[in-house]
């Protein structure tokens, strides 16, 4: 069994305490649906209450 490492990754040798992994998807799905303007559109009429089947998260998601 092999596996392949990416060449962009550097390994450190040493002790980590501490890692954190956070993925870029959300964000990306965010600033996609702000690009969008029929997306847009329809955020305005959820936020006003006019499209009832979705709803806008607190990060202003759909």
């Amino acid at each position: 069994q092999t596996c392949t490492i990416p060449q962009d990754i550097e390994f450190i040798m040493g002790r980590l305490a501490n890692i954190t992994l956070q993925s870029t998807l959300l964000e990306r799905i965010k600033e996609a649906q702000y690009q969008d303007l029929d997306l847009v559109k329809s955020r305005d009429k959820i936020v006003a209450g006019k499209i009832n089947n979705f709803t806008v998260d607190s990060n202003g998601t759909l």
